[in-house]
């Protein structure tokens, strides 16, 4: 394969997921991981398509695999909080959503998952300012809230 394009084929792949044909894709993107195996966006991005498939498990697994190469990728650990949560692990979910509030507070998505995530904790308070937040509701400052008028 002297040829090889790995962007033609990370683009060609990301084009197939986008036009639902999910099994093609996955073998493109498992052709990018051959020679790139370190490349987190491409273990998202799988993670991605096993969840549209409702192959939760292999989801976890390359939502991992992708915060392990990169553990500052919001993106990769939203969605490993969000599928921790959703399959009733949001204890283990917790740790992902702080995580990626730590690197971008103001993350609306991340904000409204982890306000989820904090009702199934039971803890109520938190979970409901956070989804308030989310929506627009109250803006958070420093130092207390403000509620919009």
């Amino acid at each position: 394969m002297d040829n090889f394009d790995p962007q033609k084929v990370y683009t060609d792949a990301i084009e197939l997921y986008q036009n639902k044909k999910y099994r093609e894709s996955i073998k493109l993107f498992n052709k990018v991981l051959k020679y790139y195996p370190n490349h987190s966006k491409t273990y998202n991005n799988l993670g991605v398509i096993h969840k549209e498939l409702e192959e939760f498990k292999d989801a976890k697994i390359f939502f991992m695999k992708a915060v392990e190469y990169d553990q500052d990728y919001i993106i990769a650990l939203n969605n490993l909080a969000q599928i921790l949560s959703e399959q009733n692990n949001p204890k283990e979910a917790d740790e992902y959503y702080k995580k990626s509030l730590k690197l971008d507070p103001e993350k609306l998505e991340t904000i409204k998952g982890y306000g989820n995530n904090l009702l199934k904790l039971n803890r109520h308070s938190e979970g409901l300012n956070m989804i308030k937040k989310a929506s627009g509701v109250i803006k958070f400052n420093k130092k207390n809230f403000e509620v919009n008028k």
